[in-house]
C-alpha cells in the first residue's frame, strides 16, 4: 500500500516570499535521502480538477542539488509566484526522485491572505 502525503495546511501572505521545507528520510535507517538530481513541483488551484495550466501557483524546482546529502529540500515561492488572488486554494508537492518515481509528499489548503503593506521600496 503506498503511502499517503502529509496534509498540511499553508497560510501565506499576498506578495510574500515563502519558502516550503521539506526533510527526507530512509524508511529502514533514518538516514537522510540524498535528493541531488531531484525534481519538486509546487501545484495550488482553485479546484483539484482543474488543468495544471489554470493553476494559480505553479511551481518547478528542477535539477536539485543536494551536494551534503542532508536530505533538506527547499521549494522557493517568491513574492511574484504568491501575488495571486486572495483565498483558499488546494495545492500538493510532487516530487520526483533521480530514477524519475513520482510521489506526492504535501497536499492541503493554501490560505491566501492580504497584505497590509503594500510599498516594498
Amino acid at each position: 500500500m503506498a503511502a499517503v502525503p502529509t496534509t498540511q495546511n499553508l497560510d501565506i501572505y499576498r506578495g510574500d516570499d515563502e519558502t516550503i521545507t521539506l526533510t527526507f528520510k530512509d524508511k529502514v535507517t533514518g538516514l537522510p535521502k540524498n535528493l541531488t538530481g531531484s525534481s519538486f513541483f509546487f501545484t495550488a488551484k482553485i479546484n483539484s480538477s482543474d488543468l495544471d495550466s489554470a493553476a494559480i501557483i505553479a511551481k518547478k524546482v528542477l535539477s536539485y542539488s543536494d551536494p551534503m546529502g542532508s536530505g533538506i529540500a527547499m521549494v522557493p515561492l517568491t513574492h511574484t509566484d504568491t501575488a495571486v488572488g486572495l483565498g483558499t486554494y488546494v495545492y500538493d508537492l510532487q516530487w520526483v526522485d533521480a530514477a524519475g518515481n513520482v510521489k506526492t509528499v504535501l497536499k492541503g489548503k493554501l490560505t491566501v491572505h492580504d497584505d497590509v503593506t503594500k510599498a516594498t521600496s
